[in-house]
């Protein structure tokens, strides 16, 4: 009677949910919203200080409050005044096209280190200098190959 009465109140709680099983979902694997990313690189300070106010709600703020704020015009004169990178020279492009096939391939010679390394100290005013660390060298070519597609289009 008493193993009886002990099945009887075992199933009227799982019939409840109180013996139910513990949740084996982890708290952490709760989905995120993903971020709103652009793909627009930042050219100077300009674009800086717009994806602040952007961010910040600023932007959206004072183009509810006036329709013209100057806002275009000076991130124009920021992104001119102060440049994360000098535009390449005709002589660069050539340069680079001459070599750029090559960031394909994920095959440099010394040589060819040494050509991007010299370009990519006169664009971004650096100090790079060979290196055996292929992510290293992957990463000046990308900025470089940036570079050469903002040139031309």
């Amino acid at each position: 009677m008493e193993k009886e009465q002990q099945t009887i109140s075992e199933s009227n709680l799982s019939e409840q949910g109180a013996l139910a099983k513990p949740s084996t979902k982890n708290s952490s694997t709760t989905t995120k919203k993903p971020r709103k990313t652009t793909s627009k690189k930042a050219v100077g300070l300009g674009d800086v200080v717009e994806k602040v106010t952007e961010a910040t709600g600023i932007k959206s703020l004072v183009k509810g409050l006036t329709d013209d704020c100057g806002c275009d015009a000076r991130k124009d004169k920021l992104n001119r005044m102060f440049r994360f990178y000098e535009p390449l020279t005709e002589e660069q492009k050539k340069v680079w096209e001459g070599i750029r096939h090559r960031f394909e391939d994920n095959v440099v010679t010394a040589t060819e280190q040494n050509i991007i390394n010299g370009l990519y100290n006169e664009v971004f005013k650096a100090r790079a200098k060979f290196s055996r660390c292929s992510p290293c060298v992957v990463r000046r070519m990308r900025a470089l190959e940036d570079v050469y597609q903002l040139c031309v289009s």
